[in-house]
Protein backbone atom coordinates (compact mmCIF):
# COMPACT_ATOMS: atom_id res chain seq x y z
CA UNK A 1 0.00 0.00 0.00
CA UNK A 2 2.92 2.33 0.65
CA UNK A 3 4.16 1.79 -2.88
CA UNK A 4 0.70 2.49 -4.26
CA UNK A 5 0.44 5.73 -2.30
CA UNK A 6 3.90 6.84 -3.43
CA UNK A 7 3.15 6.05 -7.09
CA UNK A 8 -0.22 7.84 -6.94
CA UNK A 9 1.20 10.93 -5.29
CA UNK A 10 4.18 11.13 -7.65
CA UNK A 11 2.08 10.76 -10.80
CA UNK A 12 -0.50 13.29 -9.59
CA UNK A 13 2.19 15.84 -8.67
CA UNK A 14 3.68 15.42 -12.12
CA UNK A 15 0.26 16.15 -13.63
CA UNK A 16 -0.14 19.23 -11.41
CA UNK A 17 3.25 20.56 -12.50
CA UNK A 18 2.39 19.98 -16.16
CA UNK A 19 -1.01 21.65 -15.80
CA UNK A 20 0.47 24.61 -13.93
CA UNK A 21 3.13 25.04 -16.62
CA UNK A 22 0.55 25.10 -19.40
CA UNK A 23 -1.66 27.57 -17.50
CA UNK A 24 1.30 29.77 -16.65
CA UNK A 25 2.45 30.02 -20.25
CA UNK A 26 -1.13 30.74 -21.39
CA UNK A 27 -1.66 33.32 -18.64
CA UNK A 28 -4.66 31.54 -17.12
CA UNK A 29 -3.13 30.31 -13.86
CA UNK A 30 -5.43 31.26 -10.97
CA UNK A 31 -3.36 29.95 -8.07
CA UNK A 32 -2.48 26.70 -6.36
CA UNK A 33 -6.12 25.62 -6.12
CA UNK A 34 -6.60 26.02 -9.84
CA UNK A 35 -3.46 24.03 -10.57
CA UNK A 36 -4.56 21.22 -8.23
CA UNK A 37 -8.00 21.09 -9.84
CA UNK A 38 -6.61 21.16 -13.37
CA UNK A 39 -4.15 18.40 -12.44
CA UNK A 40 -7.05 15.92 -12.12
CA UNK A 41 -8.01 15.79 -15.83
CA UNK A 42 -4.33 15.90 -16.77
CA UNK A 43 -3.72 12.88 -14.52
CA UNK A 44 -6.65 11.07 -16.13
CA UNK A 45 -5.26 11.92 -19.56
CA UNK A 46 -1.90 10.49 -18.50
CA UNK A 47 -3.75 7.25 -17.73
CA UNK A 48 -5.18 7.35 -21.29
CA UNK A 49 -8.71 8.02 -20.04
CA UNK A 50 -10.72 10.00 -22.63
CA UNK A 51 -12.01 13.25 -21.12
CA UNK A 52 -14.39 16.00 -22.17
CA UNK A 53 -13.32 19.62 -21.68
CA UNK A 54 -16.02 22.28 -22.04
CA UNK A 55 -18.10 19.94 -24.15
CA UNK A 56 -15.20 19.06 -26.47
CA UNK A 57 -14.18 15.36 -26.38
CA UNK A 58 -10.49 14.65 -26.21
CA UNK A 59 -9.50 11.07 -27.05
CA UNK A 60 -6.19 11.52 -28.93
CA UNK A 61 -4.11 11.85 -25.77
CA UNK A 62 -0.34 12.44 -25.55
CA UNK A 63 1.88 9.45 -24.82
CA UNK A 64 4.78 11.20 -23.09
CA UNK A 65 2.88 11.80 -19.79
CA UNK A 66 1.74 8.19 -19.97
CA UNK A 67 5.32 6.99 -20.31
CA UNK A 68 6.35 9.15 -17.33
CA UNK A 69 3.47 7.70 -15.26
CA UNK A 70 4.52 4.16 -16.17
CA UNK A 71 8.06 4.93 -15.00
CA UNK A 72 6.83 6.45 -11.73
CA UNK A 73 4.80 3.30 -11.03
CA UNK A 74 7.64 0.95 -11.97
CA UNK A 75 10.14 2.45 -9.52
CA UNK A 76 8.23 1.75 -6.26
CA UNK A 77 7.06 -1.61 -7.58
CA UNK A 78 10.66 -2.67 -8.17
CA UNK A 79 11.71 -1.43 -4.73
CA UNK A 80 8.92 -3.27 -2.92
CA UNK A 81 9.58 -6.55 -4.73
CA UNK A 82 13.26 -6.40 -3.79
CA UNK A 83 12.35 -5.79 -0.16
CA UNK A 84 9.93 -8.71 -0.14
CA UNK A 85 12.44 -11.18 -1.54
CA UNK A 86 12.51 -10.74 -5.31
CA UNK A 87 10.29 -13.73 -6.23
CA UNK A 88 8.07 -13.40 -9.26
CA UNK A 89 5.01 -15.35 -8.17
CA UNK A 90 5.10 -14.94 -4.41
CA UNK A 91 6.09 -11.25 -4.37
CA UNK A 92 5.66 -9.81 -7.86
CA UNK A 93 2.07 -10.81 -8.62
CA UNK A 94 0.60 -9.34 -5.38
CA UNK A 95 2.49 -6.08 -5.95
CA UNK A 96 1.25 -5.78 -9.53
CA UNK A 97 -2.33 -6.57 -8.53
CA UNK A 98 -2.25 -4.04 -5.70
CA UNK A 99 -0.89 -1.19 -7.78
CA UNK A 100 -3.25 -1.85 -10.68
CA UNK A 101 -6.28 -2.10 -8.40
CA UNK A 102 -5.47 1.04 -6.43
CA UNK A 103 -4.91 3.15 -9.56
CA UNK A 104 -8.11 1.86 -11.15
CA UNK A 105 -10.19 2.66 -8.05
CA UNK A 106 -8.70 6.13 -7.60
CA UNK A 107 -9.25 6.91 -11.29
CA UNK A 108 -12.92 6.00 -10.93
CA UNK A 109 -13.21 8.21 -7.86
CA UNK A 110 -11.54 11.09 -9.72
CA UNK A 111 -14.31 11.09 -12.30
CA UNK A 112 -16.85 11.83 -9.54
CA UNK A 113 -15.03 14.73 -7.87
CA UNK A 114 -17.04 17.97 -7.97
CA UNK A 115 -13.90 20.09 -8.51
CA UNK A 116 -12.97 18.17 -11.64
CA UNK A 117 -13.30 20.59 -14.57
CA UNK A 118 -13.49 17.67 -17.02
CA UNK A 119 -15.83 14.74 -17.39
CA UNK A 120 -14.90 11.11 -17.94
CA UNK A 121 -16.84 7.88 -17.87
CA UNK A 122 -16.11 5.60 -14.88
CA UNK A 123 -15.62 2.46 -16.94
CA UNK A 124 -13.01 4.19 -19.13
CA UNK A 125 -11.21 5.39 -15.98
CA UNK A 126 -11.33 1.86 -14.54
CA UNK A 127 -9.83 0.29 -17.66
CA UNK A 128 -7.29 3.03 -18.39
CA UNK A 129 -6.02 3.39 -14.84
CA UNK A 130 -5.79 -0.36 -14.32
CA UNK A 131 -3.99 -1.10 -17.58
CA UNK A 132 -1.41 1.69 -17.31
CA UNK A 133 -0.64 0.73 -13.70
CA UNK A 134 -0.47 -2.93 -14.72
CA UNK A 135 2.13 -2.17 -17.38
CA UNK A 136 4.21 0.01 -15.06
CA UNK A 137 4.11 -2.40 -12.13
CA UNK A 138 4.86 -5.36 -14.40
CA UNK A 139 7.93 -3.64 -15.83
CA UNK A 140 9.10 -2.77 -12.33
CA UNK A 141 8.73 -6.36 -11.14
CA UNK A 142 10.62 -7.72 -14.15
CA UNK A 143 13.35 -5.16 -13.57
CA UNK A 144 13.76 -6.44 -10.00
CA UNK A 145 13.38 -10.18 -10.56
CA UNK A 146 14.36 -10.73 -14.17
CA UNK A 147 12.47 -13.05 -16.46
CA UNK A 148 10.59 -15.86 -14.69
CA UNK A 149 12.00 -19.36 -14.65
CA UNK A 150 9.33 -20.57 -17.06
CA UNK A 151 10.93 -18.41 -19.78
CA UNK A 152 13.84 -20.86 -20.07
CA UNK A 153 11.37 -23.72 -20.53
CA UNK A 154 9.81 -22.19 -23.64
CA UNK A 155 10.87 -23.52 -27.05
CA UNK A 156 14.03 -21.92 -28.32
CA UNK A 157 12.42 -20.67 -31.51
CA UNK A 158 9.82 -18.83 -29.44
CA UNK A 159 12.44 -17.09 -27.31
CA UNK A 160 14.50 -16.21 -30.38
CA UNK A 161 11.38 -14.83 -32.04
CA UNK A 162 10.71 -12.43 -29.17
CA UNK A 163 14.33 -11.28 -29.19
CA UNK A 164 14.11 -10.69 -32.94
CA UNK A 165 10.89 -8.72 -32.37
CA UNK A 166 12.79 -6.45 -30.01
CA UNK A 167 15.40 -5.88 -32.72
CA UNK A 168 12.71 -5.14 -35.31
CA UNK A 169 10.82 -2.72 -33.06
CA UNK A 170 14.03 -0.87 -32.23
CA UNK A 171 14.95 -0.59 -35.92
CA UNK A 172 11.50 0.73 -36.84
CA UNK A 173 11.58 3.28 -34.03
CA UNK A 174 15.02 4.44 -35.14
CA UNK A 175 13.89 4.81 -38.75
CA UNK A 176 10.79 6.74 -37.67
CA UNK A 177 12.86 9.05 -35.48
CA UNK A 178 15.25 9.78 -38.34
CA UNK A 179 12.34 10.52 -40.67
CA UNK A 180 10.76 12.84 -38.10
CA UNK A 181 14.05 14.65 -37.58
CA UNK A 182 14.53 15.16 -41.31
CA UNK A 183 10.95 16.45 -41.69
CA UNK A 184 11.30 18.90 -38.79
CA UNK A 185 14.65 20.11 -40.12
CA UNK A 186 13.23 20.65 -43.60
CA UNK A 187 10.25 22.56 -42.17
CA UNK A 188 12.16 24.70 -39.68
CA UNK A 189 10.74 27.89 -41.16
CA UNK A 190 7.18 26.64 -40.70
CA UNK A 191 8.06 25.65 -37.11
CA UNK A 192 9.20 29.20 -36.42
CA UNK A 193 6.07 30.65 -38.04
CA UNK A 194 3.79 28.44 -35.92
CA UNK A 195 5.61 29.50 -32.73
CA UNK A 196 5.17 33.17 -33.57
CA UNK A 197 1.52 32.71 -34.49
CA UNK A 198 0.78 31.05 -31.16
CA UNK A 199 0.62 34.34 -29.33
CA UNK A 200 2.75 37.25 -28.17
CA UNK A 201 5.47 36.69 -25.63
CA UNK A 202 7.82 33.91 -24.73
CA UNK A 203 5.24 32.15 -22.57
CA UNK A 204 3.07 31.13 -25.51
CA UNK A 205 6.07 29.75 -27.36
CA UNK A 206 7.13 27.73 -24.31
CA UNK A 207 3.60 26.37 -23.94
CA UNK A 208 3.40 25.30 -27.58
CA UNK A 209 6.83 23.69 -27.34
CA UNK A 210 5.81 21.81 -24.19
CA UNK A 211 2.62 20.60 -25.85
CA UNK A 212 4.59 19.42 -28.88
CA UNK A 213 6.98 17.48 -26.64
CA UNK A 214 4.02 15.73 -24.98
CA UNK A 215 2.82 14.55 -28.39
CA UNK A 216 6.29 13.61 -29.65
CA UNK A 217 5.83 9.81 -29.14
CA UNK A 218 2.53 10.06 -31.05
CA UNK A 219 4.34 11.73 -33.93
CA UNK A 220 6.99 9.00 -33.83
CA UNK A 221 4.34 6.32 -34.27
CA UNK A 222 2.81 8.36 -37.09
CA UNK A 223 6.20 8.47 -38.81
CA UNK A 224 6.48 4.67 -38.59
CA UNK A 225 3.00 4.36 -40.11
CA UNK A 226 4.05 6.75 -42.89
CA UNK A 227 7.12 4.60 -43.62
CA UNK A 228 5.02 1.44 -43.75
CA UNK A 229 2.48 2.98 -46.14
CA UNK A 230 -0.87 3.51 -44.33
CA UNK A 231 0.18 6.99 -43.19
CA UNK A 232 -1.69 9.23 -40.77
CA UNK A 233 -4.75 11.45 -40.98
CA UNK A 234 -5.90 14.47 -38.96
CA UNK A 235 -9.40 15.49 -39.87
CA UNK A 236 -9.54 15.70 -43.65
CA UNK A 237 -5.77 16.02 -43.95
CA UNK A 238 -3.81 12.85 -44.57
CA UNK A 239 -0.33 11.92 -45.71
CA UNK A 240 1.53 8.80 -46.86
CA UNK A 241 4.35 8.05 -49.35
CA UNK A 242 1.70 7.30 -52.01
CA UNK A 243 -0.77 10.18 -51.63
CA UNK A 244 -1.41 13.41 -49.72
CA UNK A 245 -4.68 15.18 -48.95
CA UNK A 246 -4.38 18.79 -47.72
CA UNK A 247 -6.43 20.11 -44.83
CA UNK A 248 -6.26 22.10 -41.58
CA UNK A 249 -4.00 20.78 -38.84
CA UNK A 250 -3.51 21.84 -35.18
CA UNK A 251 -1.39 25.02 -34.85
CA UNK A 252 1.50 23.44 -32.93
CA UNK A 253 5.10 23.29 -34.18
CA UNK A 254 5.08 19.49 -34.37
CA UNK A 255 2.56 19.58 -37.22
CA UNK A 256 5.23 21.10 -39.47
CA UNK A 257 6.47 17.53 -40.04
CA UNK A 258 3.19 16.51 -41.73
CA UNK A 259 3.63 16.93 -45.51
CA UNK A 260 0.95 18.89 -47.33
CA UNK A 261 2.34 18.78 -50.90
CA UNK A 262 1.94 15.73 -53.16
CA UNK A 263 4.75 13.22 -52.53
CA UNK A 264 7.54 13.07 -55.13
CA UNK A 265 8.16 9.95 -57.15
CA UNK A 266 11.19 8.93 -55.12
CA UNK A 267 9.13 8.83 -51.92
CA UNK A 268 8.45 5.13 -52.52
CA UNK A 269 12.14 4.50 -51.75
CA UNK A 270 11.35 4.91 -48.06
CA UNK A 271 9.78 1.44 -48.19
CA UNK A 272 13.34 0.14 -48.21
CA UNK A 273 13.61 1.03 -44.50
CA UNK A 274 10.92 -1.39 -43.23
CA UNK A 275 12.20 -3.98 -45.71
CA UNK A 276 15.70 -3.59 -44.26
CA UNK A 277 14.18 -4.06 -40.83
CA UNK A 278 12.76 -7.36 -42.06
CA UNK A 279 16.24 -8.39 -43.20
CA UNK A 280 17.59 -7.68 -39.70
CA UNK A 281 14.84 -9.80 -38.18
CA UNK A 282 15.65 -12.61 -40.61
CA UNK A 283 19.34 -12.47 -39.79
CA UNK A 284 18.52 -12.74 -36.11
CA UNK A 285 16.27 -15.76 -36.66
CA UNK A 286 18.65 -17.41 -39.14
CA UNK A 287 21.60 -17.55 -36.81
CA UNK A 288 20.11 -19.66 -34.04
CA UNK A 289 19.43 -22.99 -35.81
CA UNK A 290 20.09 -24.87 -39.04
CA UNK A 291 16.50 -26.12 -39.40
CA UNK A 292 14.52 -23.85 -41.78
CA UNK A 293 11.23 -24.82 -40.13
CA UNK A 294 12.37 -23.55 -36.73
CA UNK A 295 13.72 -20.39 -38.33
CA UNK A 296 10.36 -19.72 -39.98
CA UNK A 297 8.59 -20.20 -36.65
CA UNK A 298 10.88 -17.65 -35.05
CA UNK A 299 10.24 -15.22 -37.93
CA UNK A 300 6.49 -15.66 -37.53
CA UNK A 301 6.68 -14.93 -33.80
CA UNK A 302 8.84 -11.84 -34.33
CA UNK A 303 6.76 -10.35 -37.14
CA UNK A 304 3.44 -10.97 -35.40
CA UNK A 305 4.74 -9.47 -32.15
CA UNK A 306 5.95 -6.29 -33.89
CA UNK A 307 2.75 -5.91 -35.93
CA UNK A 308 0.52 -6.52 -32.92
CA UNK A 309 2.43 -4.02 -30.75
CA UNK A 310 2.25 -1.36 -33.46
CA UNK A 311 -1.49 -1.96 -33.91
CA UNK A 312 -2.16 -1.57 -30.19
CA UNK A 313 -0.21 1.69 -30.02
CA UNK A 314 -1.96 2.98 -33.14
CA UNK A 315 -5.33 2.31 -31.54
CA UNK A 316 -4.21 4.14 -28.37
CA UNK A 317 -3.07 7.33 -30.13
CA UNK A 318 -6.13 7.52 -32.38
CA UNK A 319 -9.25 9.26 -31.19
CA UNK A 320 -11.31 12.44 -31.17
CA UNK A 321 -9.64 15.84 -30.99
CA UNK A 322 -12.10 18.40 -29.61
CA UNK A 323 -14.72 17.65 -32.27
CA UNK A 324 -13.53 20.48 -34.56
CA UNK A 325 -11.83 20.54 -37.94
CA UNK A 326 -8.98 18.43 -36.55
CA UNK A 327 -11.26 15.56 -35.59
CA UNK A 328 -10.52 12.68 -35.66
CA UNK A 329 -6.84 11.77 -35.40
CA UNK A 330 -6.31 8.37 -36.97
CA UNK A 331 -3.38 6.02 -37.37
CA UNK A 332 -5.04 3.00 -39.03
CA UNK A 333 -4.22 0.10 -36.74
CA UNK A 334 -5.30 -2.80 -38.99
CA UNK A 335 -3.67 -1.34 -42.09
CA UNK A 336 -0.44 -0.71 -40.16
CA UNK A 337 -0.38 -4.26 -38.81
CA UNK A 338 -0.93 -5.73 -42.27
CA UNK A 339 1.75 -3.54 -43.84
CA UNK A 340 4.30 -4.49 -41.20
CA UNK A 341 3.48 -8.17 -41.63
CA UNK A 342 4.38 -7.83 -45.32
CA UNK A 343 7.38 -5.51 -45.07
CA UNK A 344 9.00 -7.48 -42.26
CA UNK A 345 7.73 -11.00 -42.90
CA UNK A 346 8.63 -11.44 -46.58
CA UNK A 347 12.29 -10.27 -46.37
CA UNK A 348 12.81 -12.17 -43.11
CA UNK A 349 11.42 -15.39 -44.60
CA UNK A 350 13.64 -15.02 -47.66
CA UNK A 351 16.71 -14.51 -45.49
CA UNK A 352 16.13 -17.58 -43.32
CA UNK A 353 15.50 -19.79 -46.37
CA UNK A 354 18.59 -18.74 -48.32
CA UNK A 355 20.99 -21.66 -48.92
CA UNK A 356 24.59 -21.66 -47.82
CA UNK A 357 26.22 -19.84 -44.96
CA UNK A 358 25.96 -22.24 -42.04
CA UNK A 359 24.11 -21.07 -38.98
CA UNK A 360 26.01 -19.78 -36.02
CA UNK A 361 26.34 -22.13 -33.06
CA UNK A 362 23.49 -21.78 -30.62
CA UNK A 363 25.78 -21.79 -27.61
CA UNK A 364 29.14 -20.13 -27.37
CA UNK A 365 31.97 -22.47 -26.46
CA UNK A 366 32.94 -22.09 -22.84
CA UNK A 367 36.41 -22.36 -21.53
CA UNK A 368 37.11 -25.31 -19.25
CA UNK A 369 35.86 -24.62 -15.77
CA UNK A 370 33.81 -21.59 -16.78
CA UNK A 371 30.37 -21.14 -15.34
CA UNK A 372 27.39 -22.19 -17.41
CA UNK A 373 23.71 -21.33 -17.28
CA UNK A 374 22.08 -21.24 -13.94
CA UNK A 375 25.20 -20.33 -12.03
CA UNK A 376 26.75 -23.80 -12.33
CA UNK A 377 29.94 -24.95 -13.95
CA UNK A 378 30.02 -27.15 -16.99
CA UNK A 379 30.02 -30.20 -14.74
CA UNK A 380 27.40 -28.88 -12.35
CA UNK A 381 29.58 -27.51 -9.56
CA UNK A 382 28.04 -24.54 -7.73
CA UNK A 383 29.58 -21.14 -8.14
CA UNK A 384 29.45 -17.92 -6.16
CA UNK A 385 28.28 -14.46 -7.23
CA UNK A 386 31.63 -13.73 -8.86
CA UNK A 387 31.36 -16.78 -11.13
CA UNK A 388 34.10 -18.75 -9.35
CA UNK A 389 33.66 -22.03 -7.56
CA UNK A 390 33.02 -21.60 -3.91
CA UNK A 391 35.90 -22.42 -1.65
CA UNK A 392 35.64 -25.85 -0.11
CA UNK A 393 33.29 -27.20 -2.77
CA UNK A 394 34.37 -30.08 -4.98
CA UNK A 395 35.74 -29.25 -8.39
CA UNK A 396 34.02 -31.21 -11.11
CA UNK A 397 34.80 -31.66 -14.77
CA UNK A 398 37.77 -33.15 -16.48
CA UNK A 399 38.73 -29.74 -17.82
CA UNK A 400 37.85 -27.77 -14.73
CA UNK A 401 40.95 -28.20 -12.60
CA UNK A 402 43.33 -25.29 -12.28
CA UNK A 403 47.10 -25.32 -12.18
CA UNK A 404 48.38 -25.52 -8.65
CA UNK A 405 51.93 -25.57 -7.34
CA UNK A 406 53.21 -29.07 -6.80
CA UNK A 407 50.95 -30.75 -9.34
CA UNK A 408 51.65 -31.77 -12.89
CA UNK A 409 49.62 -31.07 -16.01
CA UNK A 410 47.78 -34.38 -15.71
CA UNK A 411 46.41 -33.37 -12.33
CA UNK A 412 44.12 -30.97 -14.16
CA UNK A 413 42.25 -33.93 -15.60
CA UNK A 414 40.79 -35.16 -12.31
CA UNK A 415 37.01 -35.01 -12.15
CA UNK A 416 36.22 -36.91 -8.97
CA UNK A 417 35.25 -34.69 -6.04
CA UNK A 418 37.71 -36.39 -3.69
CA UNK A 419 40.36 -36.21 -6.39
CA UNK A 420 40.03 -32.43 -6.48
CA UNK A 421 40.43 -32.31 -2.70
CA UNK A 422 43.56 -34.41 -3.15
CA UNK A 423 44.85 -31.88 -5.65
CA UNK A 424 44.37 -29.11 -3.11
CA UNK A 425 46.29 -31.08 -0.54
CA UNK A 426 49.13 -32.07 -2.81
CA UNK A 427 51.47 -29.33 -1.60
CA UNK A 428 51.47 -30.54 1.99
CA UNK A 429 51.77 -34.18 0.99
CA UNK A 430 54.71 -33.56 -1.33
CA UNK A 431 56.49 -31.61 1.38
CA UNK A 432 56.03 -34.45 3.91
CA UNK A 433 57.26 -37.17 1.57
CA UNK A 434 60.18 -35.21 0.18
CA UNK A 435 58.55 -34.54 -3.16
CA UNK A 436 58.62 -38.23 -4.03
CA UNK A 437 56.23 -37.62 -6.92
CA UNK A 438 58.79 -35.63 -8.85
CA UNK A 439 61.58 -38.17 -8.08
CA UNK A 440 59.68 -41.33 -9.01
CA UNK A 441 57.50 -39.97 -11.84
CA UNK A 442 54.28 -39.97 -9.79
CA UNK A 443 51.88 -37.95 -11.94
CA UNK A 444 48.65 -38.43 -10.08
CA UNK A 445 48.26 -35.06 -8.38
CA UNK A 446 48.75 -35.91 -4.67
CA UNK A 447 46.48 -37.16 -1.88
CA UNK A 448 44.96 -35.98 1.31
CA UNK A 449 48.10 -36.90 3.22
CA UNK A 450 48.86 -39.63 5.74
CA UNK A 451 46.17 -40.69 8.08
CA UNK A 452 42.92 -42.59 8.20
CA UNK A 453 40.36 -42.32 5.38
CA UNK A 454 37.52 -39.87 5.82
CA UNK A 455 34.31 -41.19 7.42
CA UNK A 456 31.92 -42.67 4.91
CA UNK A 457 34.56 -43.31 2.26
CA UNK A 458 34.52 -46.73 0.67
CA UNK A 459 38.07 -48.13 0.69
CA UNK A 460 37.35 -49.83 -2.61
CA UNK A 461 35.92 -46.71 -4.25
CA UNK A 462 39.04 -44.59 -4.38
CA UNK A 463 41.22 -43.31 -7.12
CA UNK A 464 44.47 -45.16 -7.87
CA UNK A 465 46.52 -42.26 -6.54
CA UNK A 466 44.72 -42.44 -3.20
CA UNK A 467 45.30 -46.16 -3.10
CA UNK A 468 48.97 -45.41 -3.69
CA UNK A 469 49.06 -42.93 -0.80
CA UNK A 470 47.12 -45.29 1.41
CA UNK A 471 49.81 -47.90 0.75
CA UNK A 472 52.50 -45.47 1.85
CA UNK A 473 50.62 -44.87 5.07
CA UNK A 474 50.53 -48.58 5.84
CA UNK A 475 46.87 -49.11 4.96
CA UNK A 476 45.65 -52.01 2.86
CA UNK A 477 45.04 -51.11 -0.72
CA UNK A 478 42.63 -52.89 -3.04
CA UNK A 479 43.17 -54.09 -6.53
CA UNK A 480 40.90 -52.71 -9.21
CA UNK A 481 39.82 -56.24 -9.99
CA UNK A 482 38.49 -56.65 -6.42
CA UNK A 483 36.07 -53.72 -6.71
CA UNK A 484 32.53 -55.16 -6.88
CA UNK A 485 30.45 -54.39 -9.95
CA UNK A 486 31.58 -53.26 -13.30
CA UNK A 487 35.25 -52.36 -13.49
CA UNK A 488 34.40 -49.29 -15.53
CA UNK A 489 32.66 -47.76 -12.47
CA UNK A 490 35.95 -47.59 -10.60
CA UNK A 491 37.73 -45.73 -13.36
CA UNK A 492 38.12 -41.98 -13.01
CA UNK A 493 36.95 -39.87 -15.93
CA UNK A 494 40.19 -37.96 -16.31
CA UNK A 495 43.84 -38.85 -16.83
CA UNK A 496 45.15 -40.83 -13.85
CA UNK A 497 48.85 -40.86 -14.56
CA UNK A 498 50.62 -42.98 -17.12
CA UNK A 499 48.21 -44.33 -19.70
CA UNK A 500 45.22 -43.03 -21.60
CA UNK A 501 42.28 -41.03 -20.32
CA UNK A 502 39.99 -43.19 -18.21
CA UNK A 503 42.48 -46.04 -17.68
CA UNK A 504 43.25 -47.03 -14.07
CA UNK A 505 46.72 -46.35 -12.78
CA UNK A 506 49.11 -49.32 -13.17
CA UNK A 507 49.55 -51.34 -10.00
CA UNK A 508 53.21 -50.72 -9.36
CA UNK A 509 55.03 -51.17 -6.10
CA UNK A 510 55.86 -48.04 -4.17
CA UNK A 511 58.95 -47.18 -2.16
CA UNK A 512 57.78 -48.72 1.10
CA UNK A 513 56.01 -51.98 0.27
CA UNK A 514 54.68 -54.39 -2.30
CA UNK A 515 51.83 -56.81 -2.84
CA UNK A 516 52.33 -60.51 -2.43
CA UNK A 517 50.67 -63.18 -4.56
CA UNK A 518 47.53 -63.12 -2.36
CA UNK A 519 47.11 -59.37 -2.74
CA UNK A 520 48.23 -58.51 0.80
CA UNK A 521 50.38 -55.49 1.42
CA UNK A 522 53.91 -56.17 2.72
CA UNK A 523 55.78 -53.27 4.29
CA UNK A 524 59.46 -53.31 3.43
CA UNK A 525 60.49 -50.44 5.67
CA UNK A 526 61.19 -52.76 8.58
CA UNK A 527 63.46 -54.87 6.37
CA UNK A 528 65.24 -51.75 5.16
CA UNK A 529 65.82 -50.58 8.73
CA UNK A 530 67.18 -53.99 9.79
CA UNK A 531 69.35 -54.40 6.69
CA UNK A 532 70.25 -50.94 5.41
CA UNK A 533 71.79 -50.59 2.01
CA UNK A 534 75.58 -50.06 1.94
Amino acid sequence: MVASAVALLASYLLSVVLAASLQLTAGTLTGAGGALATGIPVWLAALQVPVTLAGAPLGALPLLPTAATVALIAVPASWVVRRLGGRVREDGIPVVATLAGVHACVAVLATALPVNPAQATPWAALVGGGLVALVGAGLGVLRATGLPGSWAGLPEWLRVGFRAARVGASALATAGALLLLVAMTAGVQEVSARLQAGGPGVGAEIGLTLLSLCYLPNALLGAVSWLAGPGVSIGVASASPLFTAPGPVPPIPLMAALPSAPPPGWAVLVFALPAATGVLVGQRCRAFHHDPARRLRAVLVAVVAVALGAAVLAAVVSGELAGGPFNPVSVPALALAGALLCWLGVPAAVVVLLPGRPARSRSRPRRPGSSGPGGATAAGAPVGRSGRRRRGRPDAGADGAEDRPGTSSDARGSVDARGSDDARGSDDTDAQHGDTDAQHGDDTGGADGPGEPEPGDDPTDVEPDRAERAGRAGLPRARSSEVPGNAEDARPAGRTGAGEVGDPAPETDDDYGELDDDGNYVDRREDQEQDPQP
